[in-house]
């Protein structure tokens, strides 16, 4: 339903006008355009401080956590538990109290597990498809804190990165879905990590994107970047791309 979704809001094609069969000639002394510069602008992600949500006394509802078992899991169990969330391991558990989905495929190193994990938390949600107008959904990933974007060292699977697209999509076709990336660094513990993810998904903060990096939760923006940039390294291609 995305492309659809996106072709409906963007609206039908319009015909080229016709030209003007008196349309009067520019005259030769009217001030010329200003030339057009041959370079594009050029703009770079930058990462600001934000302020992070607080995690809440009591979360009252259900909560679906998608991914494979792990110790992530164990602690996300045990914190929503704590506060009083129904945790529940499959959409097929799930009833009318529903209110948050934390997927954790995104913390996976193995790229096939995580592929396999991505396309079930893809099921999980098709499931949902009639309740996820009110549902608030983060997904894990541990790409360093910024995505990626510094070149930090990192474990995961880029399979990770996934999930920001189909949220994307998601946003456009359900209005009433709050959904959010969320990035941690490479050693953050899995306590942290529960924590931060409870605080996030329970947050009717429309970021779509959260990344945390030395204890101070980040986001991300597009700023002009400095005219003498320099350019990036000559990338040799591994395998076959698709650039969109």
């Amino acid at each position: 339903r995305s492309l659809q979704a996106i072709l409906d809001l963007v609206g039908p094609a319009q015909p080229a006008a016709a030209p003007l069969a008196d349309a009067s000639p520019v005259s030769a002394s009217a001030s010329p355009s200003p030339a057009s510069s041959d370079q594009a602008p050029v703009y770079a992600m930058a990462a600001v401080p934000t302020t992070a949500p607080a995690l809440p006394d009591r979360l009252d509802g259900q909560l679906l956590i998608t991914g494979p078992d792990s110790d992530l899991v164990v602690a996300l169990t045990e914190a929503a538990g704590a506060r009083g969330a129904a945790v529940i391991r499959s959409a097929e558990s799930a009833n009318q109290q529903l209110r948050w989905v934390v997927d954790t495929t995104g913390c996976l190193a193995d790229d096939t597990a995580a592929t396999d994990a991505f396309f079930g938390f893809v099921d999980e949600l098709r499931r949902l498809e009639s309740q996820l107008n009110g549902l608030q959904i983060v997904s894990l990933s541990q790409f360093g804190g910024q995505f990626g974007r510094t070149a930090e060292a990192t474990s995961v699977s880029s399979v990770a990165g996934a999930a920001n697209g189909l949220f994307n999509c998601l946003r456009k076709e359900y209005t009433g879905l709050i959904a959010r990336a969320v990035d941690f660094e490479a050693n953050a513990t899995t306590e942290a990590m529960a924590s931060r993810a409870l605080a996030e998904v329970a947050s009717r903060d429309p970021a779509f994107e959260a990344g945390y990096q030395a204890g101070e939760r980040l986001d991300f923006g597009t700023l002009p970047a400095p005219d003498d940039i320099e350019p990036s390294a000559a990338v040799e291609p591994a395998a076959d791309w698709v650039t969109v």
